[in-house]
């Protein structure tokens, strides 16, 4: 009695569904990667001899969940760019606590929260390292 083709073919038949799934696995893993982690576009950074790395200016990334972190003019986490506004500036300076990591939005930074309530518009530029500089 002949056996059919899947019985004869049992090994290479296990092997190409085997590379479709994991063909599939990997693609819908990047996607999902891409997609809700916002893994993929990193923040990207200048070198230069006298102040080491900063993130490039006026870039926009969607990172962790949705979360959006801004880069102005100067590289400051800042909504708006400081060489338009004269007065009523706060710069933050400090390490990877003060720069806030990629999981949090600009809006949630607490150099944008101490001066969010503050009298006369100030803004905040947060200039904190993250692990480089």
């Amino acid at each position: 009695m002949r056996l059919n083709y899947f019985e004869e073919h049992k090994i290479i038949t296990t092997s190409i569904l085997t590379i479709i799934f994991l063909f599939f696995m990997i693609i819908t893993s990047e996607i999902i990667l891409q997609k809700f982690l916002g893994l993929g576009k990193p923040v990207i950074y200048d070198s230069n001899p006298i102040y080491g790395y900063r993130p490039l200016p006026d870039r926009d990334y969607k990172r962790f969940w949705g979360k959006t972190i801004s880069f102005n003019n100067l590289s400051l986490r800042s909504e708006v760019d400081w060489d338009n506004n004269i007065q009523n500036k706060i710069l933050f300076l400090g390490d990877s606590v003060t720069y806030g990591g990629s999981y949090i939005s600009n809006l949630e930074l607490f150099s944008y929260l101490s001066v969010k309530e503050l009298k006369n518009d100030f803004i905040s530029g947060n200039a904190g390292v993250n692990a480089w500089g």
